[in-house]
This record gives structure tokens, sequence and C-alpha cells, in this order.
């Protein structure tokens, strides 16, 4: 799978947050924006994933009832 084209966004942090993955970045070897930008990601898939499992979950109890 190809790289996936990043876009430029703002978005306001407190100072505290951003000097906080600045450290976590820096003991991992990573840049502070890249360690953000996987957050990011494993937030979404891990939500994502929870949503359908509840959407399978309701679909199956909606065909016990049915």
């Amino acid at each position: 799978m190809p790289p996936a084209t990043l876009q430029r966004r703002s978005i306001r942090l407190s100072k505290a947050l951003i000097e906080d993955f600045k450290f976590i970045a820096d003991a991992n070897g990573l840049k502070y924006q890249t360690l953000m930008r996987q957050t990011l990601a494993r937030f979404a898939e891990a939500e994502k994933r929870q949503m359908q499992n509840k959407a399978a979950s309701q679909q199956r109890s909606a065909r016990k009832f049915a």
C-alpha cells in the first residue's frame, strides 16, 4: 500500500500536551508529530473497530428476535 498523502491541518493543543508528546517521542526515537499521527491513527482504528463490533452485535441480536 502506498504511503498516505498527508494534509496540513491546524489544531490548538495545550503546551503541556505538546511537551508530553515531545518527551515520549524523544524516548522512543521519534519526532513528536510522527508520534501524534501514530496515536491518532491507532485511536481512529480502535474506535472504528469498536463501532463495527457494536453494529455486528446489534445485528446478531436483531436476528435472534426476528
